[in-house]
């Protein structure tokens, strides 16, 4: 049908990664369990799109997390005023179709 196609896979890598400014250390005088549960191992995401295009028109599909890694996407330690750290997780796997047409 002609046209051009493009693969576009993205790769990145996200190392260790702490949610306090105090790192391993307690948050307060006293603090019985530390900053531990702030963190993060290294995770790596892959994202990934293929597009078609022909003249003023498109068609795309991508994917977003393809291997659906969970991690955070921050942290913040409530402990001293609700008793829990809060950490906010990422979105799920998520596909995309799009179709385009310019005038």
């Amino acid at each position: 049908g002609g046209g051009d196609i493009e693969f576009s896979p993205n790769i990145s890598y996200v190392g260790r990664q702490w949610f306090s400014p105090f790192n391993d250390r307690p948050s307060f005088a006293g603090d019985p369990i530390g900053n531990a549960g702030l963190q993060q191992r290294g995770y790596a995401r892959i994202d990934a799109s293929i597009s078609w295009t022909r003249d003023r028109f498109s068609v795309r599909a991508s994917v977003d997390n393809l291997l659906q890694r969970k991690y955070y996407l921050y942290g913040i330690d409530l402990r001293s005023a609700l008793g829990f750290d809060l950490l906010s997780p990422s979105g799920p796997r998520t596909f995309l179709l799009s179709v385009r047409r310019t005038f």
